[in-house]
């Protein structure tokens, strides 16, 4: 009889196990003409990132809605890459015609540059909200931000040479930044900040 019970209590087990397996779907995307396709984020059914075509111009943003790819290009711009979206809103930094790197953002009509204070580049990662994070670099070396709509508030971690602020999620609630610990660079450190 013990037996018989640990025999139905497997075959149980098995069944629960087996119905809980989820099916995955990979897509592949490749934006025509592109000889490379990066995507960088996901926000509902809107794929941004950034590709390389055979013109040898550059790496151009992209927009993807599951149908129509749109390229994002900040006018004047050598290069732009797109890296994070949250509803129509668009970030991602872009070289300038004298080979300097702004941050961006892009509400679907109106490109706005994204200059860090006193930054020699500044690069635009995540958005959620109003809220922007990303990193930039000045003569003190490299740090990560976040902007609000108004005002930039630098984020470094504690003892490490370089921040880089990654993402957001909520009203700044939660910021995920790394940072590469001297001497080794190769390895990173993961902080996240509860603002």
């Amino acid at each position: 009889m013990v037996y018989l019970k640990n025999v139905i209590t497997g075959v149980l087990s098995l069944c629960v196990c087996v119905s809980v397996q989820a099916d995955y779907v990979y897509t592949t995307l490749d934006v025509p003409g592109a000889t490379s396709t990066y995507v960088r984020d996901i926000d509902g059914s809107n794929i941004v990132g950034f590709y390389t075509n055979s013109d040898g111009l550059g790496y151009h943003g992209f927009s993807y809605d599951g149908t129509t790819y749109t390229t994002i290009e900040v006018p004047g711009a050598n290069e732009t890459y797109a890296y994070g979206s949250d509803g129509g809103n668009i970030v991602g930094s872009y070289e300038d015609g004298s080979y300097n790197d702004h941050g961006f953002s892009y509400d679907g009509t109106t490109y706005t540059t994204l200059d860090g204070p006193g930054a020699i580049s500044t690069y635009a990662n995540g958005i959620d909200g109003g809220n922007i994070v990303g990193w930039y670099n000045d003569a003190g070396g490299v740090h990560g931000f976040i902007y609000d709509g108004s005002t930039y508030t630098t984020l470094d971690v504690p003892t490490a040479d370089r921040t880089y602020a990654r993402g957001l999620d909520g009203s700044y609630h939660h910021i995920t930044a790394s940072s590469p610990p001297s001497p080794n660079p190769r390895h990173c450190r993961f902080w996240l900040w509860a603002c």
